[in-house]
């Protein structure tokens, strides 16, 4: 009787060991990755830049002699602050911005033909712009194109030719265009470049000795500058 007992015991155990190892084994679960929250662009933002300019102003001074042109290249440099928004759909980001920035660039320039004491003057001492801005985002990353209205604080002023031309020294209006780039550091910090060309225009100004004396200016910059922004 024992020995039958002790029999069935042990077919059972070995039936059960053979269910148990063809039985499919249990696949370990793997944690959730964790994914990097998605930034966004949209947000109100400030900030500060700073570059440098090159002004090209050229004058066209026009007397009973004759029309005279001269031409004044000059570098300097430019510090300003920027404010904006940001609306971002999908990969696509539009904003609107504006700035205003100091500027240094000044220079003088002869007239062929002449003396070197007549010579042209120029001073670009500030500039503002109002601009849309258009954007594609690479990860956080944007490069952008932009453009609209700029102004700027000009001083023009020519060699005295006969009876004289008055300074020309005034807020010229024109637009601007250019592009840059922008990357996302945080949340709230970005760093970008962009360069911008400017034209503000031309003006004329009536010289001191009747209708045929004028003087005619046209001012021009490229800006390349870098800047950071704080957005919220």
């Amino acid at each position: 009787m024992k020995r039958s007992l002790l029999a069935s015991v042990s077919v059972l155990a070995l039936t059960l060991n053979a269910t148990a190892a063809d039985l499919p084994r249990p696949v370990p679960v793997k944690a959730p990755a964790v994914v990097a929250p998605a930034w966004s662009w949209t947000g109100f933002y400030v900030g500060i830049n700073g570059g440098g300019v090159w002004h090209r102003a050229r004058a066209e001074a026009t007397e009973l002699g004759g029309t005279h042109n001269s031409t004044v290249k000059a570098t300097g440099a430019t510090f300003g602050g920027q404010a904006g928004f940001n609306w971002q759909v999908e990969r696509f980001v539009l904003g609107i911005e504006a700035d205003w920035n100091w500027v240094d660039a000044s220079g003088t320039a002869g007239f062929p033909g002449f003396a070197p004491n007549f010579t042209f003057s120029s001073k670009l001492s500030s500039l503002a712009t109002v601009r849309g801005r258009l954007g594609v985002t690479l990860s956080p990353t944007m490069i952008y194109a932009t453009g609209g209205f700029a102004a700027g604080k000009v001083s023009n002023s020519v060699p005295v030719f006969n009876l004289g031309y008055p300074t020309d020294d005034k807020i010229k209006t024109g637009w601007t265009a250019g592009g840059g780039i922008e990357h996302m550091l945080t949340r709230n910090w970005t760093v970008k470049a962009e360069a911008l060309y400017v034209d503000l225009g031309k003006s004329s100004v009536p010289g001191n000795g009747g209708p045929g004396y004028v003087s005619r200016f046209t001012n021009t910059a490229v800006v390349a500058r870098g800047g950071v922004n704080f957005k919220w």
